[in-house]
């Protein structure tokens, strides 16, 4: 137990995956610790995004219900101390009741609770225009990050190195194979990455990118699949903690272990594995 009276998400200006990591270990302390929650601070100027080009701008401000201007104002100066703190003794002094979180220290592992209590709590705290109806028919999630990633070769057989790609031939192969099994059942692609870029993917029958609002939005249609084939990144981890999906990833694609249902392909079997999981919420009319 701490003597903070008031706890502080802090964020970077990473993506929306990072960033829910801080969140929602602050969430969980204030809960146990029975401390108020300061909002975090969505609104930031990100000019990265713009100057790549990215499809996903950033702007998650937009995305959330603002909170009380009282409290909006506090976080402000909070985070405004915490960057002063290190030259100014008095700032520091100014918030010795916050406790302050930042970071991704230990990804899911310091989550004491199930993904889905995470998902209603986050669902709260959205405008309500901000996510999609879901969607009632059974579904396969393809998330592939693209972006700002460096790209691995084609040919490569593993993806073993963070904000790294996985190869487009290895989605493709991974859609080929379910449908062989299951030619009924749609892909759903959520991905920061072109029409163009995605072309050999999305070509495919039965496959087609979602139309998903913003990138919240993405993260919750993928919790609503099957099973999701995804990246090495914490977005596509974050769909299949929030949602407790079956994850199959490329070898080394498991870097942020958000449950135990995860197969990396280092395996032949490993594939039918992960359908085996996934197979539980595939009706009948899609088999």
């Amino acid at each position: 137990m701490n003597n903070k009276t008031l706890i502080f998400p802090m964020l970077g200006r990473a993506g929306l995956g990072n960033e829910l990591f801080p969140v929602l270990r602050a969430f969980d302390i204030a809960r146990i610790e029975d401390a108020e929650m300061l909002p975090p601070r969505w609104m930031q100027i990100r000019i990265g995004p713009w100057l790549r080009r990215e499809l996903d701008s950033r702007q998650y401000w937009k995305i959330f219900s603002p909170s009380p201007v009282r409290k909006r104002l506090y976080a402000l100066g909070v985070e405004l101390c915490v960057a002063a703190s290190e030259r100014v003794p008095f700032a520091r002094r100014l918030i010795e009741d916050v406790q302050v979180v930042k970071g991704m220290d230990g990804y899911f592992s310091p989550l004491e609770q199930p993904g889905k209590y995470y998902q209603t709590y986050i669902r709260s705290l959205c405008r309500p225009d901000q996510l999609s109806p879901a969607i009632e028919a059974p579904y396969i999630s393809f998330h592939i990050r693209l972006g700002d990633f460096a790209r691995s070769s084609p040919e490569a057989k593993q993806v073993s190195a963070n904000n790294t790609a996985t190869p487009l031939s290895w989605y493709t192969d991974q859609a080929v194979k379910l449908h062989a099994r299951y030619p009924a059942i749609p892909i759903f692609v959520s991905s920061d990455g072109t029409d163009e870029e995605l072309e050999p993917l999305l070509r495919l029958p039965k496959v087609r990118r979602t139309a998903a609002k913003n990138a919240l939005d993405e993260i919750f249609i993928i919790a609503g699949a099957c099973g999701v084939v995804g990246s090495r990144s914490t977005f596509s981890a974050w769909g299949a903690f929030l949602g407790a999906v079956p994850m199959f990833v490329m070898n080394g694609g498991n870097a942020y272990m958000p449950h135990s249902m995860v197969w990396e392909d280092d395996r032949p079997e490993s594939f039918s594995s992960w359908l085996a999981a996934a197979e539980e919420g595939i009706s009948a009319e899609h088999r």
